[in-house]
């Protein structure tokens, strides 16, 4: 499988790979795992709106991530993983495109500042696995009590093809500023 520690100053590129076979002993993520639990001062050329002063005196440094790109990609979620696509624990500036997905859909835990379009994802969250519930975009962020800004995420243009027909699920602990604890979809089917 394919796993990104710490996405450090982004622009990085996972393309054109068969992944399979992967997570034979635990219950969770996919042929492809991230985390990012680090702010690194990188100099990738994003503008993040600092000052000098702010970055140690370095001008041209930034503290965002470049967006790295999954794309075209075939992922096959064999045994007993979630996720064929698995944005885990602060995850963040990913543009996730054109990838077939089989047997698991696209996470996101506790991230930001992600984009997911024209995939094909066939038959998430099947029965007989231990979370036969999840969906082709799932949404586990439930975190109003850190503050906003995880609401970042635009899903769009990607065909689902589920048992029950129902492509997404969140898990929110209420519904209040749901603008804020959701991802932006349109044109799915």
């Amino acid at each position: 499988g394919i796993n990104q520690n710490d996405g450090f100053g982004g622009n990085d590129l996972v393309a054109r790979n068969l992944v399979f076979n992967m997570v034979r002993e635990s219950a969770d993520h996919g042929p492809y795992n991230s985390w990012d639990h680090q702010v690194f001062l990188t100099f990738n050329g994003v503008d993040d709106g600092f000052s000098a002063q702010d970055k140690w005196g370095h001008g041209g440094a930034s503290i965002i991530k470049a967006y790295s790109r999954i794309e075209r990609n075939f992922f096959i979620n064999g045994y007993n993983g979630i996720w064929s696509i698995d944005h885990d624990d602060g995850s963040q500036f990913y543009n996730d495109s054109f990838n077939f997905l089989v047997f698991g859909g696209c996470k996101n835990f506790q991230g930001n500042h992600k984009i997911t379009h024209h995939n094909l994802i066939a038959f998430p969250g099947i029965d007989s696995r231990s979370y036969g519930d999840r969906r082709c975009q799932s949404e586990d962020n439930n975190l109003l009590h850190v503050g906003r800004g995880f609401a970042e995420q635009y899903y769009h243009d990607n065909h689902c093809l589920s048992q029950d027909g129902i492509a997404y699920s969140w898990f929110l602990s209420n519904t209040s500023d749901l603008a804020d604890q959701i991802y932006h979809t349109w044109n799915n089917t």
